[in-house]
């Protein structure tokens, strides 16, 4: 997903192209949404000509959960006229693991966008996550495991030795986030470094959904 704000801009400055992009060595596995197709600087009174004449595009919101996918498509006037939902499985067991498998939540995320869309314009897109996740990536940006959920218990112990860092309160203070807590990324990655350290060796980058 690109960026959205430029050089010098944020986002209420510049309207990126937002992709979401997967390619594989079957073509046929190839996809990319194009939610926001303009590119031009964002004008915010040529958008309220719109507005007043009618002349809105659609919009949609896409939730990625803990379980599902479950995107919407509304109208100006905020009608839904498109809805759509695919779930997947959480994976766990007794010691406190709960992970996603990429790939599924990938294809539940292209089958609801599809659904609802149509091809059809899409003014502009909502997109919300369950965050606090953990997946280790290489270098091309491939996974190479499951989505650590904020559901998996299995840093606890670690999470409890960050909170007895004396540094802790200045970290809350800055960040506003408890670190302290097994489903903190942070915690999540002193566990992968102790119990999967071939796995923490080979990741380039861990991305949080």
């Amino acid at each position: 997903m690109k960026r959205c704000g430029g050089r010098g801009g944020g986002c209420g400055e510049r309207e990126w192209n937002i992709q979401w992009r997967k390619t594989s060595t079957n073509s046929n596995d190839s996809f990319t949404i194009g939610l926001v197709l303009s590119r031009k600087k964002y004008n915010a009174a040529r958008f309220a000509k719109r507005v007043r004449r009618g002349k809105m595009g659609l919009f949609l919101g896409i939730d990625v959960g803990t379980s599902s996918v479950r995107s919407a498509l509304y109208d100006e006037k905020g009608a839904c006229i498109g809805a759509s939902s695919q779930e997947y499985p959480l994976l766990t067991d007794e010691t406190g693991k709960a992970e996603l498998e990429p790939e599924a939540v990938w294809q539940a995320f292209c089958h609801t966008v599809r659904a609802c869309c149509g091809g059809r314009r899409v003014e502009a897109c909502g997109l919300s996550t369950f965050m606090h996740s953990l997946l280790p990536v290489d270098r091309e940006g491939r996974p190479l495991g499951n989505i650590i959920t904020w559901a998996d218990t299995r840093a606890a112990a670690q999470a409890q030795a960050l909170g007895r860092l004396p540094q802790i309160g200045a970290l809350y203070g800055q960040t506003g986030c408890r670190i302290s807590h097994p489903m903190a990324p942070a915690a999540k990655l002193l566990w992968m470094r102790q119990q999967q350290p071939r796995l923490f060796q080979q990741a380039h980058r861990f991305w949080t959904v």
